[in-house]
């Protein structure tokens, strides 16, 4: 199963339940950065972003959320590897 629905709907807090807590502060950190840089970006370039752009983006951040817990919290548990970098996915 690499698809985790409480992930998708509760990303954040699940995460901080699961003890994840330092993969999700990098996680928070991206998603800051990748929002303030879309919004420099668009008052820079004067541009409007539409409400389907935003929308896009939050399911695919909620998307990353559902498809990274179970091999995150898999990590941590059975690995013993709770560290702070969110991409590392491989077992």
């Amino acid at each position: 199963m690499n698809f985790n629905f409480i992930a998708f709907f509760f990303g954040i807090i699940y995460f901080f339940v699961l003890g994840l807590w330092r993969r999700n502060l990098s996680m928070v950190g991206i998603i800051v950065v990748v929002y303030l840089a879309i919004g420099f970006g668009s008052v820079i370039l004067d541009i409007e972003i539409s409400a389907s752009f935003n929308r896009g983006l939050a399911c695919g951040i909620y998307a990353w959320y559902a498809c990274t817990a179970n091999i995150a919290y898999y990590l941590k548990e059975i690995k013993g590897n709770n560290g702070w970098y969110p991409f590392k996915l491989q077992l």
